[in-house]
């Protein structure tokens, strides 16, 4: 039978590498949404790039907490 801790840190380790990917997802798209904003037809309005940039650091650095802990998964006791 599969122990709880192993189940949790199954659960951690994919809770952690969607929310990398997420991360890596929301920073290309706050990129690409800067790099569009500055062609010349559309300088009108620019954007801040600061707050899509400091959300998908914050999800990477969660993401990465929970991916360490899904991979270090539960140590077996020693003997005594």
């Amino acid at each position: 039978m599969i122990s709880a801790m192993k189940v949790l840190s199954k659960v951690s380790l994919a809770i952690g590498i969607v929310a990398v990917l997420a991360a890596a997802g929301i920073m290309v798209w706050g990129v690409l949404d800067v790099w569009g904003n500055m062609q010349p037809k559309n300088s009108i309005n620019p954007i801040n790039p600061y707050p899509t940039l400091w959300l998908g650091f914050a999800i990477g650095i969660i993401g990465g907490f929970f991916t360490g802990l899904g991979l270090a998964g539960p140590r077996k006791a020693a003997a005594a």
